[in-house]
C-alpha cells in the first residue's frame, strides 16, 4: 500500500484550498458591529461567544470589553454583511434579552449588487 504519495497529494490539495479561501476572504469587505449587553456575572459573554462560534465569526474578528466590576460589557465584531449567515448571527444576538443594543457601522454596509 502506497499511502505516502496519496497522503502528500491530499495535504497539498488541502493546503491549496486553504490558501484560495484565505485570499478570497481577504478580498471581501467587512462590516463592523458593536454589541452592548448586560454582563450578568459573565454569563452573557459565554452565550454570545457560543453564538459567534456557531456562526463562524473567528476570535480574531472579535474585540471584547468585559470589565468585571461593570454591569454592562461590549464586544465589537467584524463580519461579512453580504453573507446571510453572518447577518443571521446578528438576528440571533438581538433575540437575547441581555443584549441591549447592536450598533452597525453603516458606512461599511455594502450594496449587495456591486
Amino acid at each position: 500500500m502506497r499511502a505516502g504519495p496519496l497522503g502528500a497529494a491530499i495535504l497539498l490539495l488541502l493546503t491549496l484550498a486553504a490558501r484560495i479561501e484565505g485570499s478570497f476572504r481577504r478580498r471581501q469587505s467587512f462590516a463592523a458591529a458593536v454589541i452592548r449587553f448586560e454582563s450578568n456575572g459573565g454569563k452573557t459573554a459565554f452565550r454570545i461567544e457560543e453564538i459567534l462560534d456557531d456562526f463562524h465569526i473567528p476570535p480574531s474578528d472579535q474585540t471584547w470589553t468585559c470589565p468585571l466590576d461593570e454591569a454592562f460589557s461590549e464586544v465589537s465584531i467584524r463580519y461579512h454583511h453580504l453573507h446571510r449567515h453572518h447577518r443571521e448571527c446578528l438576528t440571533r444576538l438581538s433575540e437575547m434579552p441581555a443584549v441591549l443594543r447592536i450598533e452597525r457601522e453603516d458606512a461599511k454596509l455594502l450594496d449587495r449588487w456591486k
